[in-house]
């Protein structure tokens, strides 16, 4: 019996883990604005923009992320990957993770009060 493909499952986290960092190493596509340093000074300098990062996972491990911050303007929130025009984005070692990472972030329109998510592709992924 052949097994059918596994299932990305996504899941929101709120601080850049080792799981994301080691990431951010190992794949071509992430650029300094996914780095640790990038991400702690933004949430450091900004404190009213909240981290948030989509993890997709393959059977438990970590294949990709996609970094975003979110600010509330009294109901109203807008997220970007990444503010201030910094390279954006999904990080992921094969293209099918990073279309499924942007989907995913596409999705975060859909949350009630989101005005606006965007993002920067330097490497242009398309949901």
């Amino acid at each position: 019996m052949k097994d059918g493909p596994t299932l990305m499952q996504f899941e929101t986290v709120t601080t850049y883990t080792h799981e994301i960092e080691h990431l951010a190493a190992e794949c071509a596509n992430a650029t300094f604005y996914h780095s640790r340093a990038w991400v702690e000074s933004l949430a450091e300098t900004y404190p009213g923009m909240m981290f948030r990062c989509l993890v997709a996972r393959n059977a438990g491990s970590p294949i990709g992320f996609f970094p975003y911050f979110v600010l509330r303007r009294g109901p109203l929130l807008t997220a970007w990957s990444m503010p201030f025009g910094g390279y954006g984005g999904p990080v992921a070692a094969d293209d099918r993770c990073a279309a499924d990472l942007s989907h995913a972030y596409a999705s975060v329109l859909t949350t009630t009060g989101t005005l606006n998510a965007s993002w920067i592709d330097f490497y242009g992924a398309k949901p």
